[in-house]
């Protein structure tokens, strides 16, 4: 779950060009213009029936092309730093 203030929503909103990764991109986007970001470990929502469209295995092609290019715009040296690493764990699953 992520908490965020109005302004900061209002600033970076939802870039609805992503179909299932919006809010990694708007993440990606806040952590490189330096946001600030508090974690904190607890449990905040159980969920018993996980299904969604970014859980659907069908949906991985485009979920991965979605983070791939948000990596890239935002990171784009730990993009080239990260692609083995992507390579090996797709083939994987």
């Amino acid at each position: 779950a992520m908490f965020i203030k109005r302004e900061t929503m209002l600033k970076y909103r939802y870039d609805l060009d992503y179909k299932i990764t919006a809010d990694f991109n708007m993440l990606c986007k806040m952590v490189k213009d330096k946001c600030k970001i508090h974690y904190f470990d607890r449990d905040l929502v159980k969920m018993d029936n996980i299904s969604g469209i970014s859980t659907e295995a069908k949906n991985l092609p485009i979920m991965w092309k979605e983070d791939d290019q948000s990596i890239k715009k935002y990171f784009p040296v730990w993009y080239v730093l990260l692609w083995p690493l992507k390579l090996i764990k797709r083939k994987i699953l």
